[in-house]
């Protein structure tokens, strides 16, 4: 080969690799190898539930209560053998029986529960006396009808004893009396007279032998250990109300004219959940009765929404992909996007490619950007506060395409990560709100009530999700059916 052809072979291949060289330098291409925030441990975010006012009313009809006092009150009512009887002259004594003669019948003065029961009474009566050598006597059988009526009024002390303060009346159909020497001898005030005595006697057993049978101090207890545990309120999905009690009121006895009712108030925090059982609260005894009145009788039940981070990201899909930014003269394109939680904040990765302003200005990898989640109450949405590149990837950028490095392409993105929660709120809260309409708790208890209001509260994020707290208001009460 002549000389001066290898000369010119020679000087081709370096200039050929000078230029292979150049071209990979003049194409300004940067493969970012950024290094992600560093974990901070996420810390449960707990908001105490505010006072809710649940009212519990035990409610029992009129006509419960009269068919309970025809299976109580025997049909012999009063019983006595040769009871000795005050007549004007001689001496009289008799065989005397008082029995139910129909159903009892109850109603109320506003005030009064009053109970008023048939009654029928027959006798066996003999009179003998003495006088002039005489010794007359009779048998006779007299017999009369009345009406005895029986008021309590009800209440309860500090120590959940019911005290009824009961008192009597008769009111006679049938007056009985009997003949003696030709006058007639009535003999109703007799009867009255053992009526109210035999009542005297057992009125002070009365109280005693209601709060034996009804054991409310006994029954309040349990139900007060049994909030502590989460209530499942439905399944499929399951939601679960949690009951933390605060604080309950004296009972108040309330009638009208079909029903008398026992309401008991209790003021607590409520939780409602979705998904698991929540853990069980670390019980309580049962307190003594608050004083005064509750300050509100609402219920506030606190509702806490999550939304795991890879729905929240298969829902922001739309807003970045196939969408070019535009940035002081920089276009920036997303080929993928991922939301995490750190702590308590968001962390943004965003996989780019970006063209700067300069032909030979160009980058590729995965930036990462941090910010706060805030709610907007007004629209539903979520966005992100705060929002910055990560201190990491700014001083990567600054280093090596600093070009990329501006605010302009921060807001643009920011503007663009917000998203929805109207739909699952609406989901969450007819879940709850259906499930509280109308949740049997057990074979007698049932929830009903109305919840209508929502508010959001607030947001937090959690390693794996964020979690929107918001409360659902209106009023709720706990039932009684027999």
């Amino acid at each position: 080969m002549k000389r001066g052809h290898m000369i010119i072979l020679t000087a081709g291949i370096l200039l050929g690799g000078c230029f292979a060289t150049a071209g990979g330098l003049l194409s300004g291409l940067e493969r970012l190898s950024l290094t992600p925030p560093a974990p901070v441990a996420t810390q449960e975010h707990i908001v105490p539930a505010r006072d809710s006012f649940v009212e519990i009313p035990v409610s029992a009809s009129f006509a419960d209560l009269e068919r309970l006092a025809d299976e109580r009150i025997p049909e012999a009512v009063y019983d006595a053998a040769a009871r000795p009887l005050d007549v004007p002259t001689g001496k009289a004594a008799g065989d005397l029986h008082v029995r139910r003669s129909g159903k009892a019948t109850l109603r109320s003065d506003g005030k009064r529960l009053i109970f008023s029961i048939p009654l029928a009474f027959t006798s066996r009566i003999k009179w003998e006396a003495e006088f002039l050598g005489l010794r007359p006597s009779t048998n006779q059988t007299p017999s009369g009808a009345f009406i005895l009526t029986i008021s309590l009024i009800p209440s309860f002390t500090d120590d959940w004893e019911l005290h009824t303060s009961p008192d009597i009346s008769v009111e006679w159909k049938k007056k009985p009396s009997i003949e003696l020497l030709n006058q007639t001898i009535g003999i109703a005030g007799l009867l009255e007279d053992l009526m109210q005595s035999r009542f005297r006697e057992e009125a002070g057993v009365l109280d005693r032998v209601l709060n034996e049978q009804l054991r409310l101090r006994e029954r309040a207890a349990e139900q007060w250990r049994a909030l502590h545990s989460p209530i499942r309120i439905r399944s499929t999905p399951d939601v679960w109300l949690e009951v933390e009690p605060r604080g309950i009121y004296r009972p108040v006895v309330r009638m009208d004219r079909k029903t008398l009712t026992v309401t008991l108030g209790m003021v607590a925090g409520l939780r409602a959940a979705a998904g698991a059982s929540p853990p069980e609260r670390v019980e309580t005894l049962l307190p003594k009765f608050s004083k005064g009145i509750p300050r509100s009788r609402g219920v506030d039940v606190q509702l806490r929404l999550s939304m795991p981070y890879d729905v929240i990201n298969e829902s922001l899909v739309p807003v970045w992909k196939g969408i070019e930014f535009h940035s002081d003269g920089a276009r920036v394109t997303i080929r993928d996007l991922k939301i995490s939680g750190n702590g308590d904040r968001l962390v943004v990765a965003a996989d780019i490619k970006a063209q700067g302003p300069g032909f030979f200005s160009k980058a590729e990898g995965v930036i990462y950007l941090t910010g706060v989640p805030v709610l907007d109450r007004a629209a539903q949405m979520v966005r992100i506060d705060r929002f910055d590149f990560d201190p990491s990837t700014l001083s990567g950028l600054a280093a090596r395409a600093a070009w990329l490095a501006k605010p302009t392409f921060v807001r643009s993105l920011q503007s663009r990560l917000a998203w929805s929660i109207a739909r699952p709120l609406d989901d969450a809260r007819s879940a709850v709100r259906d499930a509280l309409s109308t949740a049997a708790l057990d074979e007698h208890f049932v929830l009903t009530g109305t919840l209508d209001e929502l508010t959001l509260d607030d947001i937090t994020a959690q390693e794996d999700r964020l979690s929107v707290l918001t409360s659902i208001k209106g009023r709720l009460s706990v039932r009684y059916t027999p």
